[in-house]
């Protein structure tokens, strides 16, 4: 911090000795202005942990550069995602519409904090959520309109994973479908738009997410980053709304 917090009498700051809320954050970042605020509030353990581990890739690969053993252009590279992950929960956004689709899209992305602080609880499973929304690019003609996100899984062994251990994901998710059942418009728009669900082993990628992947892929070769000799039961039935 810049400066001490100054509580005000008209202002909320953050100020963790005072508030129950604010020692709930998990990686406080404070503005250095009037009034203090937490700018990553929304920040969760899974995030903090991406964050953390993006920021130790970034500096083992600086450390490779000036040991001449990388190029600068690796540097930008985006994380192989596809390539590293073997299982993932898929989400497709769809609609029949451009007003429909704006408006559906921004209510499951606002949302989507539910599911990741609900699959993370869930013991011995390590997600990788991806903000990255790709487009469907025409491959369902009953949907004009639609995007694909993805929270990748893994089971590491240093987290408690073990051989032929089973996992129902169905629980941690239903909260999360149950938020986006009660969207405001959606008996407005009744039968134009959808939500579907499921998880995929990464041999069930859908072509659309693997169009950059398969650069990286062909340069690098591809690698698995974890443990995946787990399963999911019954879980990976597709789940739906709208």
């Amino acid at each position: 911090m810049l400066c001490d917090i100054v509580e005000p009498q008209s202002a909320k700051v953050w100020n963790p000795k005072a508030s129950e809320a604010c020692r709930q954050h998990v990686m406080p970042v404070i503005t250095p202005a009037f009034p203090a605020m937490n700018s990553t509030h929304n920040v969760t353990e899974t995030t903090k942990r991406i964050l953390l581990e993006e920021f130790r890739r970034g500096h083992e690969m600086v450390n490779n550069v000036e040991a001449a053993t990388a190029e600068w252009s690796e540097v930008s590279e985006p994380f192989p995602y596809f390539t590293t992950f073997r299982h993932f929960v898929w989400l497709e956004i769809l609609a029949k519409s451009e007003e429909v689709y704006q408006r559906f899209n921004g209510w499951v992305e606002s949302k989507m904090r539910i599911s990741t602080k609900q699959l993370e609880a869930i013991p011995s499973l390590t997600i990788r959520p991806n903000p990255e929304q790709n487009e469907l690019r025409g491959c369902d003609a009953d949907w004009p309109l639609g995007c694909g996100m993805f929270i990748a899984l893994a089971f590491y062994k240093a987290n408690g994973a073990f051989f032929g251990q089973q996992f129902d994901l169905r629980p941690a998710l239903y909260p999360f479908l149950d938020v986006i059942n009660r969207w405001s418009d959606g008996d407005v728009y009744a039968g134009q738009f959808l939500l579907r669900l499921k998880q995929i082993p990464d041999t069930e990628l859908p072509q659309y997410a693997l169009v950059e992947e398969q650069r990286l892929r062909s340069k690098r070769g591809s690698g698995a980053a974890s443990d995946n000799a787990s399963t999911f039961g019954d879980s990976n039935e597709e789940m739906r709304t709208g």
